[in-house]
């Protein structure tokens, strides 16, 4: 009975270690994304065609809350300052003209505001 728990307890491990060895590798595909807010509860989706990475002299990421109408266009975007680690002003600028441009799913019947948490990644 001992050898069966401890083989057991050896499976147990190796399937927990491959679980978060595959996770970890995963998360490094993942860039940037939506994250949170009603929108995303809706089941609304992003139709542009956006990898939300921008590349240009800085590296880093910054979250950013936008506010989107029924017809699923941005009409606002705003710069959550805690929830980031870039410095550069004029890549902040750069990602808020960006993320002005997406276009999410849209009906009538959706409420006449949503919004949904974006993270952004800036890549040198």
């Amino acid at each position: 009975m001992a050898k069966f728990l401890l083989n057991f307890e050896k499976f147990l491990f190796m399937k927990s270690f491959l679980l978060t060895l595959f996770l970890l590798v995963s998360s490094q595909f993942v860039s940037a994304q939506l994250i949170s807010g009603t929108l995303i509860n809706e089941g609304r989706k992003l139709i542009s065609s956006f990898d939300f990475k921008i590349h240009g002299k800085h590296k880093g990421f910054q979250t950013y809350e936008l506010a989107v109408n029924s017809m699923g266009e941005v009409t606002s975007v705003v710069m959550k300052e805690v929830e980031g680690d870039l410095v550069s002003t004029p890549a902040k600028i750069e990602a808020v003209k960006v993320l002005k441009k997406l276009k999410f799913t849209g009906a009538n019947f959706y409420p006449k505001f949503q919004h949904v948490t974006v993270k952004m990644e800036f890549l040198k």
